[in-house]
């Protein structure tokens, strides 16, 4: 082999190492940044669910607490003449409260799964994202989500024991809600985040929540 092959090889050998050196970082780079894309739009979805699906329960659950709360503070202030016309037998409030206490147990447990969920999707995405202000976000409504979890567990230990429920919890529960959508409502104002969809208002959700009350009734009647 003359010089010149061996000044070629040497020549492409280096080029070799000088392009591995510049196009590793720049591949594993790039890698990263469609990784870190993809972990955002799953997250980004999460955060939807989270809004559609445990706000609907989150609302729905203090509606109806709420509702029955009153029903209570109208049977107590009922005479016993009153509460005999009506049929309101200690056995069929019993009755009524087991049915209460199950329904609200089993939509608290469903709430709970669904912000289980969203706290797995955190604990799986959150040490790849490249934006501290996503942390942040899913950070304060996993807050907010599991503040409201607690309220709605305290209503629920208050109908077990027949007490009469704080509206404080009640309070607590649309304060939650309302920092949530608060919360996604600025955050969808970053280029990055403008696939969140917009959630719905406190006010709209209760509204829109007792419209398919109604059309439930209707289906029943």
């Amino acid at each position: 082999m003359n010089f010149d092959s061996l000044l070629g090889n040497a020549l492409f050998f280096g080029l070799d190492i000088i392009l591995t050196i510049i196009l590793i970082p720049i591949v594993l780079s790039v890698r990263k940044r469609v990784k870190n894309k993809h972990l955002v739009t799953q997250t980004l979805k999460s955060i939807d669910e989270l809004m559609e699906v445990g706000g609907s329960l989150m609302i729905k659950f203090n509606q109806v607490a709420y509702r029955l709360n009153n029903t209570s503070k109208n049977y107590l202030a009922l005479t016993e003449e009153e509460r005999i016309k009506h049929n309101l037998t200690q056995e069929n409030i019993s009755k009524y409260r087991t049915e209460n206490v199950n329904w609200f147990t089993q939509f608290s447990n469903s709430y709970e799964k669904e912000i289980n969920g969203f706290s797995s999707v955190i604990e799986l995405f959150s040490p790849h994202y490249q934006d501290a202000s996503l942390l942040i976000l899913v950070s304060k409504l996993n807050k907010n989500a599991q503040y409201a979890l607690s309220s709605m567990e305290a209503i629920l230990m208050s109908f077990r024991q027949g007490t009469a429920i704080p509206e404080d919890l009640f309070g607590s529960i649309n304060a939650s809600y309302t920092e949530m959508e608060k919360e996604i409502s600025l955050a969808r104002k970053k280029k990055a985040y403008k696939t969140l969809k917009q959630p719905k208002t406190l006010e709209e959700m209760y509204n829109h929540l007792k419209d398919g009350e109604k059309q439930f009734e209707n289906i029943e009647n």
